[in-house]
């Protein structure tokens, strides 16, 4: 049986399981506790990008020309809210990726100085940044910096708020950040 929110319902051969569609690399995807909202990656060799992944909702790449792209917004797919890029790079260029390996929200309750906001941390660059979201539905996406810079596998967050994040040979806690 296909559930309603699947972009194939309509289909008798439906897969039930699929939310939503179109994804190249999905590296890792979280969700927002106050809101339920799923946020998560998608990446090719020039365009990262950050989405609010909608149920239904195809993220895929159509055809707008010669690879690499040069737009990472072309097309009609659903437009991601935020593009990473590497330091002195922007969006678009090839191999500007970052490789997103992990997504957490931070509380400002635990991390008062962090704020609430989610955290990335990128396996190319070794970086964990701060995203704030704004915008009335959490639709838009700023850096606003790096917070550590041995964050490189993957990063989650325990039941207390408390961040942990892994390099290639650690698990570690994060601790708290004073000005």
């Amino acid at each position: 049986m296909s559930e309603p929110n699947n972009p194939f319902a309509d289909q008798p051969s439906a897969d039930p399981r699929i939310f939503a569609y179109g994804f190249n690399r999905a590296f890792d995807f979280t969700f927002r506790r106050q809101s339920g909202q799923v946020y998560g990656t998608d990446n090719t060799a020039s365009c990262e990008e950050l989405n609010l992944i909608k149920a239904g909702e195809n993220y895929g790449w159509p055809d707008v020309g010669t690879f690499p792209f040069s737009d990472c917004a072309a097309g009609e797919q659903v437009k991601a809210i935020y593009f990473f890029a590497r330091e002195g790079m922007k969006p678009g260029d090839f191999l500007s990726v970052v490789t997103v390996s992990g997504l957490a929200f931070v509380s400002a309750q635990v991390y008062p100085l962090l704020g609430d906001s989610l955290l990335v941390c990128e396996e190319d660059t070794k970086l964990m940044r701060r995203l704030v979201l704004s915008g009335p539905n959490f639709d838009q996406a700023g850096d606003d910096g790096v917070v550590i810079e041995d964050c490189q596998m993957d990063i989650t967050v325990d039941p207390d708020g408390t961040v942990y994040y892994s390099n290639e040979k650690e698990i570690r806690r994060l601790v708290q950040i004073s000005k």
